[in-house]
Parts: C-alpha cells; sequence; structure tokens
C-alpha cells in the first residue's frame, strides 16, 4: 500500500510538473492566443480540479502498471504514459476541438505536446514499482 501511495505521487508529481512545463514553455506562447479558452491571470486557475485530474490520470497509470505483465520499468512505463496521453490528453483535445469554434489545429497541436507528460509520470511511476 506504500509503495502504491509513493507511486501515485510521484507518477503526479513528474506528470504535473512536466505539463506545466510544456505549458508555460510551448502551448502558452504559441497556442494561447489562438485558443481563446485559458483564464486570464485575472480569473485565476482553478487549481483543485487541477490537481485532481493530475491525481486522478496518476492513479490510473499506477493501477495499469501494477496489473500488467511487465519485464523491467521503461518500456512499460512509456507505453502505459504514451497511451494514456494520446486517449486522455489528445482525444480530448480533439473532441472538445470537433464541437468547439476554437481553432482546431491549434487545441488538437496543443493536445499533442499536453500528451508528453504522461509518458514522464508513467516512467517514474513503473520505475518506483519496480524497485524492491
Amino acid at each position: 500500500m506504500k509503495r502504491t501511495i509513493f507511486a501515485v505521487t510521484v507518477g503526479f508529481v513528474a506528470t504535473f510538473v512536466i505539463n506545466t512545463i510544456i505549458a508555460l514553455m510551448i502551448i502558452g506562447p504559441f497556442f494561447n492566443q489562438s485558443l481563446g479558452i485559458v483564464r486570464t491571470p485575472e480569473q485565476g486557475l482553478q487549481i483543485p480540479a487541477i490537481l485532481i485530474g493530475y491525481l486522478i490520470v496518476a492513479y490510473g497509470m499506477t493501477w495499469i502498471l501494477q496489473h500488467i505483465r511487465r519485464d523491467g520499468w521503461l518500456r512499460p512505463g512509456i507505453f502505459v504514459g504514451g497511451l494514456t496521453g494520446v486517449m486522455v490528453f489528445a482525444a480530448g483535445h480533439m473532441i472538445i476541438a470537433g464541437w468547439s469554434t476554437v481553432d482546431t489545429s491549434a487545441l488538437i497541436y496543443s493536445g499533442l505536446f499536453d500528451a508528453v507528460s504522461p509518458m514522464f509520470g508513467a516512467v517514474a511511476i513503473a520505475y518506483v514499482l519496480h524497485r524492491k
């Protein structure tokens, strides 16, 4: 149980930190203007919602990595993280692009960049679960 809690925590921190860096360095400067859906500094971020979302992603990746047969930790981490990134971030952005008036290409590209962060989180989780 302690290892699971630690793995979820490490995966949460890794995914959140990497996604924040990507958002600040790539998505914000290149896509926020086209997207037009990002909160202004005056509106503030909804931090509880953001943290709960990343916690759910980290828990899901931990659960999957605990229940798949794996040799080593790097390859399963990359696989689960990549799959999670595509399913959650890229697919979510594509669904929003389908019904919203937001610039479709900007939304899809930002989703693809967002899909990178779960790979780091899942690799960290896989490493924690692999340690003896």
